[in-house]
Protein backbone atom coordinates (compact mmCIF):
# COMPACT_ATOMS: atom_id res chain seq x y z
CA UNK A 1 0.00 0.00 0.00
CA UNK A 2 2.81 2.46 0.85
CA UNK A 3 4.62 1.76 -2.43
CA UNK A 4 1.46 2.65 -4.34
CA UNK A 5 1.19 5.94 -2.43
CA UNK A 6 4.85 6.79 -3.06
CA UNK A 7 4.54 6.06 -6.79
CA UNK A 8 1.34 8.09 -6.94
CA UNK A 9 3.05 11.01 -5.21
CA UNK A 10 6.09 10.87 -7.50
CA UNK A 11 3.95 10.80 -10.64
CA UNK A 12 1.85 13.70 -9.39
CA UNK A 13 4.92 15.77 -8.50
CA UNK A 14 6.43 15.03 -11.91
CA UNK A 15 3.24 16.27 -13.56
CA UNK A 16 2.95 19.33 -11.32
CA UNK A 17 6.59 20.38 -11.49
CA UNK A 18 6.27 19.98 -15.26
CA UNK A 19 9.84 19.70 -16.52
CA UNK A 20 8.60 20.16 -20.08
CA UNK A 21 7.40 23.64 -19.16
CA UNK A 22 10.76 24.42 -17.58
CA UNK A 23 12.49 23.32 -20.79
CA UNK A 24 10.21 25.59 -22.83
CA UNK A 25 10.96 28.55 -20.56
CA UNK A 26 14.70 27.89 -20.66
CA UNK A 27 14.73 27.52 -24.44
CA UNK A 28 12.74 30.73 -24.83
CA UNK A 29 15.72 32.50 -23.26
CA UNK A 30 18.17 31.28 -25.91
CA UNK A 31 18.25 34.70 -27.57
CA UNK A 32 19.42 36.36 -24.35
CA UNK A 33 21.85 33.80 -22.91
CA UNK A 34 24.32 31.26 -24.29
CA UNK A 35 24.09 27.48 -23.68
CA UNK A 36 26.47 27.53 -20.70
CA UNK A 37 24.40 30.23 -18.97
CA UNK A 38 21.16 28.35 -19.70
CA UNK A 39 22.59 25.14 -18.21
CA UNK A 40 23.65 27.14 -15.14
CA UNK A 41 20.15 28.66 -14.91
CA UNK A 42 18.49 25.27 -15.19
CA UNK A 43 20.61 23.63 -12.50
CA UNK A 44 20.74 26.55 -10.08
CA UNK A 45 17.01 27.26 -10.25
CA UNK A 46 16.15 23.69 -9.29
CA UNK A 47 17.78 23.95 -5.88
CA UNK A 48 15.63 26.79 -4.43
CA UNK A 49 12.53 25.17 -5.92
CA UNK A 50 13.39 21.92 -4.15
CA UNK A 51 13.92 23.77 -0.86
CA UNK A 52 10.55 25.53 -1.19
CA UNK A 53 8.69 22.26 -1.76
CA UNK A 54 10.50 20.50 1.11
CA UNK A 55 9.83 23.48 3.38
CA UNK A 56 6.09 23.27 2.74
CA UNK A 57 6.10 19.46 2.90
CA UNK A 58 7.58 19.27 6.40
CA UNK A 59 6.34 22.50 7.96
CA UNK A 60 2.78 22.59 6.63
CA UNK A 61 1.10 22.18 10.02
CA UNK A 62 3.22 24.90 11.57
CA UNK A 63 2.65 27.26 8.63
CA UNK A 64 -1.10 26.78 8.35
CA UNK A 65 -2.18 26.22 11.94
CA UNK A 66 0.13 28.46 13.92
CA UNK A 67 1.38 31.16 11.56
CA UNK A 68 -1.56 31.85 9.24
CA UNK A 69 -4.44 30.14 11.10
CA UNK A 70 -6.02 28.81 7.90
CA UNK A 71 -7.53 25.46 7.00
CA UNK A 72 -6.10 23.22 4.29
CA UNK A 73 -9.25 23.44 2.13
CA UNK A 74 -9.00 27.27 2.14
CA UNK A 75 -5.43 26.98 0.89
CA UNK A 76 -6.52 24.60 -1.89
CA UNK A 77 -9.24 27.02 -3.04
CA UNK A 78 -6.86 29.98 -2.95
CA UNK A 79 -4.22 28.13 -4.97
CA UNK A 80 -6.87 27.19 -7.50
CA UNK A 81 -7.79 30.85 -7.88
CA UNK A 82 -4.13 31.81 -8.26
CA UNK A 83 -3.60 29.13 -10.94
CA UNK A 84 -6.70 30.30 -12.81
CA UNK A 85 -5.57 33.94 -12.64
CA UNK A 86 -2.05 33.06 -13.82
CA UNK A 87 -3.50 31.08 -16.72
CA UNK A 88 -5.73 33.96 -17.79
CA UNK A 89 -2.82 36.41 -17.52
CA UNK A 90 -0.63 34.09 -19.59
CA UNK A 91 -3.28 33.81 -22.28
CA UNK A 92 -3.83 37.56 -22.44
CA UNK A 93 -0.12 38.44 -22.55
CA UNK A 94 0.89 35.51 -24.74
CA UNK A 95 3.59 34.43 -22.25
CA UNK A 96 3.73 33.45 -18.61
CA UNK A 97 6.89 35.42 -17.89
CA UNK A 98 8.54 38.33 -19.60
CA UNK A 99 12.22 38.93 -18.94
CA UNK A 100 13.94 42.20 -19.72
CA UNK A 101 16.79 42.06 -22.24
CA UNK A 102 19.27 43.71 -19.83
CA UNK A 103 18.62 41.50 -16.81
CA UNK A 104 21.40 39.49 -15.18
CA UNK A 105 21.19 35.72 -15.03
CA UNK A 106 21.40 35.52 -11.22
CA UNK A 107 18.45 37.91 -10.90
CA UNK A 108 16.01 35.41 -12.41
CA UNK A 109 17.20 32.18 -10.77
CA UNK A 110 14.81 32.23 -7.83
CA UNK A 111 12.04 34.46 -9.15
CA UNK A 112 10.51 33.78 -11.69
CA UNK A 113 12.25 30.52 -12.65
CA UNK A 114 12.41 28.58 -9.34
CA UNK A 115 9.25 30.17 -7.98
CA UNK A 116 6.60 30.14 -9.50
CA UNK A 117 7.72 28.33 -12.68
CA UNK A 118 9.03 25.18 -10.97
CA UNK A 119 7.65 25.35 -7.43
CA UNK A 120 4.41 27.13 -8.14
CA UNK A 121 0.99 27.05 -6.52
CA UNK A 122 0.11 23.58 -7.85
CA UNK A 123 3.35 22.00 -6.66
CA UNK A 124 3.13 23.61 -3.23
CA UNK A 125 -0.52 22.56 -2.88
CA UNK A 126 0.44 18.99 -3.78
CA UNK A 127 3.29 19.01 -1.26
CA UNK A 128 0.95 20.27 1.43
CA UNK A 129 -2.01 18.00 0.69
CA UNK A 130 -0.33 14.65 -0.05
CA UNK A 131 0.49 13.93 3.59
CA UNK A 132 -3.14 14.74 4.48
CA UNK A 133 -4.53 11.79 2.47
Amino acid sequence: MEVKLIISALVAFFALINPVHKILVITSLQNQFDNKQLRYLSIKSSFPAFLIVVFFLFLRDLIFNYVFHIQLYAFKVTCGVVLFYNGIEGLQKGALIKIDQNIKLDDILTVPIAMPMIAGPATITAAVTFPAH
